[in-house]
């Protein structure tokens, strides 16, 4: 097979995944912006694309690892937002595609009790995961917190006018990304970091998670960043 054979299959599963996402999300908006909510993926999709092509990772990932990524980046919030499946995602994507997306999406039910608890089940399921899907996640989290204050801090001048009643998610939502990052990074020094050094020196296994090390850690510090950004305008709004 040809490489440029291979480049185009990749294409076409990228597309192929992008034209999913974008049906399965059609009539849904975004909460404080009334936006498409395709915007969302898409976002975290290039998010990856960017922490995946920096001066450091440039050229470390093939075309089928970015596929593979890019498509899951696309589709992590199909099966837990719309009435796609597990089984849906595996036979249009692959079973690769299909373990990240399902580790992307929150296990937690409403019958499981208050928020609190269903976040915590919810941590639970992503710490479990490999780091890629981990690494997802955190461009994930970097979208959504992305403008959150400013956003519904808009959505509450509107909402006022009919029930005088402020929302105060994005506080609320703030301090669980905070409890979600400081979970994380134990994780990487706990897992990720030993098994790291436990690994030989240039086999595969060192080589993959060395680089995805380096994708975490950008992931991660630009996540910090926007979350104290954020709620340092919370603080002073």
């Amino acid at each position: 097979m040809s490489n440029e054979y291979k480049d185009m299959l990749y294409d076409d599963m990228y597309d192929n995944a992008f034209e999913y996402a974008y049906f399965k999300h059609l009539n849904q908006r975004r909460k404080w912006t009334d936006e498409r909510y395709i915007n969302h993926p898409i976002n975290v999709q290039q998010i990856m694309c960017e922490h995946m092509n920096t001066t450091d990772t440039y050229g470390w990932f093939d075309r089928l690892e970015e596929a593979n990524i890019f498509s899951a980046c696309l589709l992590h919030d199909t099966v837990e937002d719309t009435d796609a499946t597990f089984v849906d995602i595996e036979e249009k994507f692959g079973i690769y595609v299909r373990n990240l997306v399902y580790w992307l999406t929150n296990v937690s039910t409403p019958e499981m009790g208050n928020r609190a608890y269903r976040k915590k089940v919810d941590l639970q399921h992503i710490l479990q995961a490999p780091i890629e899907a981990i690494c997802i996640k955190l461009a994930d989290v970097i979208d959504n917190c992305s403008n959150i204050v400013k956003s519904e801090k808009f959505y509450n001048d509107n909402l006022r006018k009919v029930t005088e009643l402020p929302s105060t998610f994005s506080e609320k939502y703030l301090k669980e990304k905070k409890t979600f990052l400081k979970a994380l990074w134990k994780l990487k020094k706990e897992k990720f970091d030993v098994d790291y050094e436990k690994l030989e020196d240039n086999t595969p296994s060192k080589i993959f998670l060395r680089k995805w090390l380096v994708v975490f850690n950008n992931l991660y510090n630009d996540c910090q960043k926007i979350i104290n950004e954020q709620m340092d305008l919370l603080n002073n709004s």
